[in-house]
């Protein structure tokens, strides 16, 4: 089985690009859950006060199970925040539930760009169960000549092709 380094190339790069960006994330967002917030507020409070503001009184607000597992639904016009969020009392508390009003106010107004976001979710969501597809393959291709032919011996004998299951760090066949 031909094997491209190239792959490297494109999987990688952004494989930590992403890891870099979401340590740095959570590396802020930890950071100032301990600094709290000089009103006292919680996210919660912070989402009512900015909300209603901005005037959108038909936007509700939910907890949602998770840390960092905040969202705005534009489908049902929904705030869900995080425990720690929800009713945390910190910077990082009250910064996200702004940032995910603000998309509620960028619905509201008809925020371009939001909208490509929203249709990109269920594309985005595909792409991240189906990693498995695309990295799978890696570990088949190191995989040698002799364990391919004794798969195949033994294959036949059972009356199963051998394929390699993708998205297993061990190959297997089935």
């Amino acid at each position: 089985m031909y094997f491209n380094p190239l792959y490297f190339v494109f999987v990688i790069p952004p494989l930590l690009l992403a890891m870099w960006a979401q340590f740095r994330v959570k590396a802020a967002y930890a950071t100032y859950t301990k600094v709290p917030n000089q009103r006292r507020l919680t996210g919660l409070d912070a989402a009512r006060i900015i909300l209603p503001a901005e005037g959108l009184n038909d936007v509700s607000i939910e907890g949602t199970p998770g840390q960092l597992t905040d969202h705005y639904d534009p489908r049902t016009k929904t705030l869900r925040l995080s425990p720690d969020v929800y009713d945390g009392r910190s910077v990082s508390s009250i910064a996200v539930a702004a940032h995910e009003a603000g998309h509620a106010i960028q619905h509201a107004r008809g925020y371009a760009w939001l909208g490509f976001r929203s249709k990109m979710v269920p594309v985005t969501s595909i792409g991240s169960n189906l990693w498995m597809w695309i990295f799978g393959p890696l570990p088949c291709s190191t995989i040698s000549p002799v364990t391919v032919t004794l798969a195949r011996a033994a294959a036949s004998l059972v009356t199963v092709s051998p394929s390699c299951v993708v998205g297993s760090t061990n190959a297997k066949f089935a």
